[in-house]
């Protein structure tokens, strides 16, 4: 690598630090966002708040709209169409009790896997 190419780089670099420290490093808001709705997720009153259909298709519909979760993801994994997840999210059918604790399930093992893929160091080095 030339000399010139070098400073280019670390040039890049160096404004990519600034930029994302100046932008306040959206990564490290993602994993918190992540981190913060995956402790709801685990809370002691999910059970209970998922008994409720509407407030069960309040969560699936944050989950996704947030991009949190991806639905084509999550009905593969729980075997059920992507359509189907779309109506629960939608509010227009509830699954019964059983597959609604194992969305939750599903959804806080998508968010972990999706927030420990996140570098906490977006531009190291």
């Amino acid at each position: 690598m030339s000399a010139s190419s070098a400073g280019v780089v670390s040039g890049a670099t160096a404004f990519s630090k600034e930029a994302a420290r100046l932008l306040g490093d959206p990564i490290s808001k993602e994993r918190e966002l992540l981190s913060s709705f995956l402790a709801m997720l685990k809370g002691p009153d999910i059970p209970e708040a998922i008994e409720d259909g509407a407030t069960f298709s309040s969560i699936l519909r944050y989950a996704l709209d947030r991009g949190f979760v991806k639905q084509n993801l999550l009905a593969d994994r729980i075997k059920y169409v992507n359509s189907q997840v779309g109506r629960w999210a939608a509010g227009k059918a509830a699954p019964p009790q059983i597959v609604r604790a194992a969305v939750i399930d599903t959804m806080r093992d998508l968010i972990q896997e999706r927030h420990d893929t996140l570098s906490p160091e977006p531009f190291a080095t």
